[in-house]
């Protein structure tokens, strides 16, 4: 062997697979379409790339330029050094942002139609993301504060010292796929979320039939209102007590703490069609 030979070593892992799933989903086309963004790099290279650091190199998004040098990250979407510094990363997540639930719906569909998932059930819940450190910031008098607030609230884990962030969850029946999620406060209640998380499921899969099946009580008579008035229909389940003649009948609604009728796990559901 040549003494001059030299050998650059990458950690390639599997950014293979990582790429080609992101290809067939068409992240970088959907973001594309539904962002503006002005740059050298285009807005659905750095959101890919982020991607990929997520799955490969899960820490602080900090010196992405360095870790995508030595992961075959800038090779393979053609990047030079320099080009994926912390400032342009960061105005690409605040640009995102604006623009989330167009770009979430694209995806949505195009999750649907390239995997084939069955949509015709799906779960709502919440789940949490625990934070560790300073998370205090001063909202300027007659802002709305940003969303999602970290703040304290019921963990997951029982943690009351910690501080965390909410997001409710939409997973298919069949597999528990995620084909939607909305973020939410840390201290926000679940079952107010319930409307409008039916909301923003409708206008990711508008051209879909799904039943969406809430874990927790719902069926306040405002949202009930709201889901009639969008033309979803709205099956309630309701447990049935025997009678003194050996019959069978409807147990009376149970009521939430304002009064107005409640349902249990599973007993709501509202089809998505519109």
């Amino acid at each position: 062997m040549d003494a001059a030979t030299r050998f650059d070593t990458q950690i390639v892992g599997s950014l293979p697979v990582i790429t080609e799933y992101l290809d067939r989903l068409g992240i970088a086309d959907a973001v594309n379409s539904a962002v503006p963004w002005e740059g050298d790099v285009p807005l659905g290279t750095l959101v890919e790339v982020m991607v990929c650091n997520r799955l490969l190199n899960p820490k602080a998004l900090f010196r992405v330029d360095d870790w995508a040098q030595t992961a075959a990250v800038a090779d393979y979407f053609e990047l030079e050094p320099g080009q994926l510094n912390d400032d342009r990363l960061g105005r690409a997540l605040e640009r995102l942002a604006t623009h989330a639930d167009k770009v979430q719906g694209a995806l949505v569909l195009s999750a649907i139609k390239h995997f084939q998932l069955d949509v015709t059930q799906i779960h709502y819940d919440i789940t949490d993301v625990e934070l560790f450190g300073a998370y205090e910031l001063e909202v300027p008098e007659g802002e709305t504060p940003p969303t999602p607030m970290p703040a304290y609230g019921r963990t997951k884990s029982g943690r009351k010292n910690v501080k965390q962030i909410q997001l409710g969850m939409n997973v298919t029946g069949d597999g528990g796929v995620p084909v939607a999620h909305m973020p939410l406060d840390g201290n926000a209640g679940e079952s107010p979320t319930h409307l409008e998380n039916l909301r923003r499921f409708a206008g990711h899969a508008a051209q879909a039939e799904a039943v969406v099946h809430c874990r927790h009580e719902v069926g306040y008579a405002g949202e009930l209102a709201a889901c009639r008035r969008a033309r979803w229909s709205i099956p309630l389940r309701r447990r049935l007590r025997p009678t003194r003649e050996g019959a069978v009948s409807p147990s009376p609604p149970e009521t939430s703490a304002g009064g107005l009728p409640s349902q249990e796990s599973g007993a709501f559901a509202a089809r998505g069609t519109r």
